[in-house]
């Protein structure tokens, strides 16, 4: 009964094991095409300082090429640091009507990819100045990699 439940056991690790690798693969594939599509003139996004932010629409409603409202847009940026996030704000006329954030390391526990609707009940429609700040841990602070912002159509 033990050895039973022993190659069991390795069995199911192994299947895990194998998925997490195809997993991998497959988001390997699937971000060198995200990455070839940015959105408006170089990625979307002017620089706020630290790295540079490309804006990558992932679903592109009206195929136009640009983040809209109720797009979903991913964010590229290069750092060496382990894990860092990114926060999106977004506002209509002065006034706050977005705001998400997003692991931007893999694997999280959340299993979140890191894609963002840009949508909340708050923002039903209409255009909005966004803007994107990565942030990341340094001797156990939180510190700001770097920041861009964006504009997204209605």
């Amino acid at each position: 009964m033990n050895r039973l439940r022993a190659l069991t056991s390795h069995m199911l690790l192994a299947i895990a094991e194998a998925g997490l690798i195809a997993l991998l693969a497959v988001g390997l594939i699937a971000s060198t095409a995200f990455a070839a599509k940015p959105t408006g003139g170089a990625g979307g996004a002017k620089p706020g300082g630290g790295m540079p932010i490309t804006v990558v629409t992932v679903v592109d409603r009206n195929l136009n090429g640009l983040a809209n409202w109720a797009d979903t847009v991913h964010f590229t940026f290069t750092t060496s640091n382990p894990y860092p996030t990114v926060s999106v704000t977004c506002t209509q006329n002065g006034g706050l009507v977005f705001a998400d954030s997003h692991p931007y390391y893999w694997p999280n526990v959340w299993d979140d990819n890191g894609n963002v609707i840009l949508s909340s009940p708050a923002w039903t429609g209409g255009a909005a100045d966004c803007q994107v700040t990565v942030k990341g841990t340094s001797g156990g602070k939180t510190v700001n990699l770097g920041s861009a912002t964006f504009h997204v159509d209605g």
